[in-house]
């Protein structure tokens, strides 16, 4: 099953060329240039978050902690990580100067609920 578009050297070479420009703010025209970018691609693929893993940030889900709820948000957590994953060897093999958390498991904020974070989890 295809689950997006090859994040190549020349996506991102369109994609830098199409969209960004490092001397300009973000303002009307870069966003117009995104958006257009982004309408060329947009039925090239299936996206790889879909409908339920948007559905486990919903306002029920995200105050609640049962079991079904957490399972929901650990799924998208381990997708987020797992994107990280694949993406950001080619990030840094274009130069970008980036540096993620030294620890794994704080890339991704949380799918839990814990004393040190929000009542709601709505979003990673």
């Amino acid at each position: 099953m295809k689950m997006g578009i090859a994040i190549d050297d020349q996506y991102i070479n369109d994609y830098e060329a199409s969209v960004f420009k490092s001397s300009e703010d973000a303002n009307q025209g870069h966003r117009s240039r995104l958006h257009n970018f982004k309408s060329q691609h947009e039925n090239d693929f299936e996206f790889y978050f879909r409908k339920e893993d948007f559905d486990a940030f919903t306002y029920e889900r995200a105050i609640i902690d049962n079991a079904v709820a957490k399972q929901a948000r650990k799924k998208v957590n381990r997708k987020m990580h797992l994107l990280h994953d694949r993406i950001f060897p080619k990030l840094k093999d274009k130069g970008y100067d980036l540096h993620p958390h030294h620890r794994h498991s704080n890339i991704v904020s949380g799918f839990a609920h814990t004393a040190r974070n929000s009542k709601t989890l709505d979003g990673m």
